[in-house]
């Protein structure tokens, strides 16, 4: 086995992820690799390089990926989202408010839904009128999800369970 060969087979797979992103602008690469992020992701590290991807990366692809992993960190990993909450509701409002692609416009709104702070409210409020109807609709179901996790101080891994329970009926 070659030296090379032998450090990748050492490294996890966390850290081969890390590498390759650290080395790579394929838009390809990074997307395929962000879409495993929140699996391997173990520090306030690895959500900061996410919200770096949504803050710079000029693909709305990519950017909608790395919102779609936040989602999925905040709903399987909230830990990790603690001490960087407030950095990552800044970088998702402000995608909400003028990201001028829809679809990672779109995913930054329906992430900030279900982060369930009422923070968001006044930056998703004005996409309820936004010329966009994907935008209108993203928008209506983030403040109904923010609004149902606020009355019933639910995590976001509970949104699922509460409806099917029938929670939101007020049983």
């Amino acid at each position: 086995m070659s030296k090379r060969h032998h450090d990748n087979y050492e490294m996890s797979t966390r850290e081969r992820i890390l590498k390759v992103l650290s080395h790579t602008s394929n838009d390809f690469e990074v997307f395929e690799l962000l879409e495993k992020f929140a699996d391997v992701a173990q520090s306030k590290n690895d959500v900061m390089l996410l919200v770096d991807f949504l803050e710079r990366n000029q693909n709305p692809i990519v950017r909608h990926e790395a919102a779609a992993q936040l989602l999925e960190l905040a709903r399987d990993k909230p830990m990790l989202m603690k001490r960087v909450k407030q950095k990552v509701l800044e970088a998702l409002m402000k995608r909400a408010s003028d990201d001028a692609n829809v679809t990672s416009r779109h995913e930054a709104i329906e992430v900030l839904g279900y982060l369930g702070d009422e923070k968001a409210i006044p930056v998703l409020r004005p996409n309820l009128n936004h010329e966009n109807e994907d935008i209108r609709y993203t928008a209506r179901i983030a403040l109904d999800v923010l609004q149902f996790r606020l009355d019933r101080k639910l995590n976001a891994s509970e949104l699922w369970k509460a409806i099917v329970d029938g929670r939101h009926l007020g049983t």
